[in-house]
């Protein structure tokens, strides 16, 4: 297995979905921005339409004045009058939103509804500021100096009606005429016909203006929209390559490094075909070799353990020689041991009777002795209980070790009562025997016991019986 190299692929990736969102976040701001365009497009063109529509109110404002003074002669109209024109030439505060209805609520009692703003500005500076074409000024000023114009004519009606001390009626009418007559209409229309070519012009220009901003936030909602669909993509393609360098989802992953800290070397961890260099793969390699290593651990433990357990049946065996006074208790008691200290399961000693040639067991201890109840094994290499493990060895003086006692050939004669004997000898069950001229050690040991010990068993027993000789 190589070295992964997908991580350079998720890396590549996961920077291109950094890349990606970056540019998915300007074109966001630059969206709002361009949304926030047609919002002053349109304010722009409200604010136009007040100011205009703010020189032909006053216009007509100053027309409701000078009437109504030169009919009831009330000095507060003329006062209104005034106002009228020192607001519009900036020579006045300008009432807080003084755009809504104003004049036609100041009655006779002079009470204005709306507070001063503090501001003083001429109507024609507001919209200047407002950003209006050389063209549509133009015509708003034509309006503005024709609507002055008109003034002379208001002002003269005013004067004549002042003429004398107490207004006449034929002075009311003769001034009520000069308000009322064709010319003052026609002055009227001067002021109103550039007012209505200004909004032609404005409307044109607001229109234009709010077409372009809604084209540019339509593209950069479309350009928006394709880098989100994008930074969806790039985030799909970072995580398919985190999942091919993981191997697996991340919480699979987990749950793997988890059993393996937990020691659980046991279980194989599957890889999916094309992922061997992923993470997972590389921690099924070090899974395995783990398993292994803690296989090896436990069989060198087993050996240690197995090793030690033989050498204390051995020394065992050595006092007994010691300490037994005859035969018979020596024989007992090296059974004894080899169960007790060698960890075997059932040991049994048998001597030969040389004018039969039959082994007769003399000594047994542990699990399965009623397999030695009538057994025949003979030392006769002519008969067939004599072609055994037991006769070969005995014949041979040297010791044999049997792996699978219910399947060895050598062992055909014996199956059926190692078969019956309750767990004795079971199949796979490894035996191992060892001889002399005049006795036989047999024992069973534990299934769990490997292969290697056996060979060291048989020597130790071959040891044993070196020494009883």
């Amino acid at each position: 297995m190589t070295p992964p190299n997908n991580l350079s692929r998720f890396s590549r990736s996961l920077w291109l979905a950094l890349g990606m969102f970056v540019v998915f976040s300007i074109l966001f701001v630059t969206y709002v921005r361009s949304e926030k365009q047609i919002d002053r497009a349109n304010e722009s063109r409200l604010q136009s339409h007040l100011l205009a529509d703010e020189l032909r109110q006053s216009s007509d404002d100053l027309t409701r004045m000078v009437r109504s003074y030169v009919i009831t002669g009330n000095p507060i109209y003329k006062q209104h009058f005034q106002d009228i024109l020192d607001i519009r030439d900036g020579k006045m505060s300008r009432p807080v939103d003084y755009h809504n209805i104003y004049w036609d609520l100041a009655l006779a009692d002079d009470l204005r509804l709306q507070p001063d703003s503090g501001q003083k500005i001429a109507l024609l500076e507001l919209m200047r500021q407002a950003g209006f074409t050389e063209e549509e000024f133009a015509a708003l000023a034509k309006a503005k100096a024709n609507s002055d114009g008109l003034t002379g004519t208001e002002f003269a009606a005013m004067k004549l009606v002042e003429s004398t001390t107490t207004p006449t009626d034929a002075n009311r009418l003769k001034a009520s005429l000069m308000l009322q007559d064709a010319a003052y209409h026609q002055a009227k229309a001067g002021i109103m016909r550039p007012i209505g070519e200004f909004y032609r012009l404005m409307n044109q220009r607001t229109l234009d203006g709010i077409h372009a901003a809604e084209n540019a936030a339509a593209l950069l909602r479309m350009a928006f929209v394709s880098s989100g669909l994008l930074l969806v993509f790039m985030l799909w393609r970072a995580y398919r390559a985190l999942y091919a360098t993981l191997g697996s989802s991340v919480d699979e992953l987990y749950g793997r490094i988890i059993r393996i800290g937990r020691g659980d070397f046991s279980s194989a961890i599957p890889v999916a075909r094309g992922m061997e260099n992923s993470v997972l793969g590389w921690l099924s390699e070090t899974q395995i070799n783990l398993a292994r290593f803690d296989a090896q651990r436990k069989e060198a433990e087993a050996i240690n353990q197995r090793m030690t357990q033989l050498y204390a049946a051995l020394s065992q065996c050595n006092q007994a020689i010691v300490r037994c006074s005859n035969e018979q208790e020596l024989f007992s008691q090296i059974c004894c041991d080899a169960v007790t200290f060698g960890g075997m399961k059932m040991a049994w000693i048998g001597m030969l009777d040389e004018q039969s040639k039959q082994l007769k067991p003399v000594a047994s201890y542990g699990s399965g002795t009623e397999y030695l109840e009538g057994i025949q094994i003979s030392a006769d290499e002519n008969e067939v209980a004599g072609r055994g493990p037991t006769g070969t060895s005995m014949r041979e003086d040297q010791p044999f070790w049997c792996q699978d006692f219910q399947h060895d050939p050598a062992t055909a004669p014996w199956h059926e009562r190692g078969a019956n004997s309750a767990g004795m000898l079971q199949p796979r069950c490894p035996c191992t025997e060892t001889a002399r001229s005049l006795g036989f050690l047999r024992y069973t040991p534990p299934k769990s016991m490997p292969s290697i010990d056996l060979r060291a068993t048989c020597w130790l027993k071959w040891r044993w019986t070196s020494t009883m000789r």
